[in-house]
């Protein structure tokens, strides 16, 4: 079985943020052993441990390019952790537009997406200038919600891999402050892209 990346790293220490109940992010430092980070799974059912998740398979559902700005950089000299955030978030938004669903969440929809963990562990700092390849995957369909994993590489240089991460979104009435079902489009395109023992396929969902 291997592991959310969160729980596994390329370096001996990193810095894991995870994001409890989408209000705050709580640092906690992680002391590892030198297992690689990886998102190909082979467990039979998804599992929680902690920040940990595990999932069957998984299937690209978007890619971007980002360049990375003076702005991102912290006093450190290199992009600042938060930002790594900001750049899945991005990720998210892509392919919600591409989804034709962003009109319906900036129109003050009733119900939508909604992010209750989140998890980023660091491999490589990013250094300005850069250049970045940011992937988004799914996996772990449930009634409510899904998981989605990511990967931010070096755009010049592919084999550098920055970071990996994960959160799992819920469809959530807004009104009623409760989950509801993913909308009916959205649960056939991910299901039908996430294939029980087919690892990271590269159909992608638009």
């Amino acid at each position: 079985m291997t592991l959310n990346p969160c729980a596994q790293s390329e370096a001996p220490y990193l810095w894991a943020w995870v994001a409890a109940g989408g209000h705050q992010l709580i640092p906690e430092a992680l002391r590892l052993t030198g297992n690689k980070a990886s998102y190909h799974t082979g467990a039979s059912t998804a599992k929680r441990k902690g920040t940990v998740m595990t999932s069957e398979t998984r299937a690209l559902l978007e890619e971007i390019e980002l360049m990375v700005r003076w702005a991102d950089m912290d006093a450190l000299g290199h992009v600042n952790n938060a930002v790594y955030f900001t750049y899945f978030e991005q990720i998210r938004a892509v392919w919600l537009e591409h989804l034709s669903m962003t009109s319906d969440i900036s129109a003050g929809a009733h119900s939508g997406p909604v992010i209750v963990t989140a998890c980023c562990a660091f491999h490589r700092p990013i250094i300005y200038p850069a250049r970045l390849i940011v992937r988004m995957f799914g996996a772990n369909v449930g009634r409510s919600s899904f998981e989605t994993f990511y990967e931010i590489h070096n755009a010049q240089r592919p084999d550098t891999h920055h970071a990996s991460g994960s959160a799992k979104i819920v469809w959530v009435n807004h009104r009623e402050g409760r989950s509801v079902p993913l909308p009916t489009e959205l649960r056939q395109l991910l299901s039908g892209a996430i294939q029980p023992g087919q690892a990271d396929t590269e159909r992608r969902l638009t």
